[in-house]
C-alpha cells in the first residue's frame, strides 16, 4: 500500500497553491506493484473459479452418467414388466382354455349322469311292472297251491276211507 501523504495545504510565499493530496482512497493513484498484485489476485481467483467450474462440470457429468444408468435400469424394468405382463396374459389364456375344457367335460358328465338317471328311472319302472306281474303270478300259484292242498286233503281222506272200507270188508 502506498503511504499517505500529509493533507495539509502548503502555501508558498508567492501566493500559489501547491497541489493538494487526495483525501479519499478512490482518488489515490495505484502503484505498479499494487496493480501487479491485484492482477495476480484476480488470476488466482479466476483459476479458482475455473477449477470450481471444472469440478461442477465433473459432478454434472457424473450425475448425467448416473441419470443415464437409472434410465437404462428403468427401461430394463419396463421390459421386465412387459415380459411379466405377457406371461400373465399367457397364463390367463391358458386358464380360460382350461376353464372352457373343464366346462365342456362337466357338461358331458352332466349329460352322462342324466342318461344314467333316465336309465335308473326306466329300470325302476320295469321293476315295478315286474312286481305287478309277479303279484298276479304269485296269486295264481297260491290258488293252484290251495287247490292242490285241498285236492291232496280230499285224496288223503278218500284213500283213508278206501283203506277203512277195505279193512272192514
Amino acid at each position: 500500500m502506498a503511504k499517505k501523504k500529509s493533507t495539509k495545504k502548503v502555501v508558498k510565499k508567492s501566493g500559489k497553491k501547491k497541489a493538494a493530496s487526495p483525501r479519499k482512497s478512490p482518488d489515490i493513484p495505484a502503484s505498479k506493484k499494487h496493480l501487479d498484485e491485484f492482477r495476480a489476485e484476480l488470476k488466482s481467483e479466476l483459476t479458482s473459479v475455473d477449477l470450481k467450474v471444472d469440478s461442477i462440470k465433473s459432478e454434472v457429468e457424473s450425475v448425467k452418467f448416473e441419470v443415464e444408468s437409472v434410465k437404462f435400469e428403468v427401461e430394463s424394468v419396463k421390459f421386465e414388466v412387459e415380459s411379466v405382463k405377457s406371461e400373465v396374459e399367457s397364463v390367463r389364456s391358458d386358464l380360460k382354455s382350461l376353464r372352457s375344457d373343464m366346462n365342456s367335460k362337466l357338461e358331458k358328465m352332466d349329460s352322462k349322469i342324466e342318461k344314467l338317471v333316465a336309465a335308473v328311472h326306466r329300470t325302476n319302472a320295469l321293476v315295478e311292472a315286474q312286481e305287478d306281474r309277479n303279484r298276479f303270478v304269485l296269486d295264481g300259484y297260491n290258488q293252484v297251491y290251495e287247490k292242490q292242498q285241498t285236492l291232496e286233503e280230499k285224496v288223503d281222506r278218500e284213500v283213508s276211507e278206501i283203506k277203512r272200507m277195505i279193512k272192514e270188508q
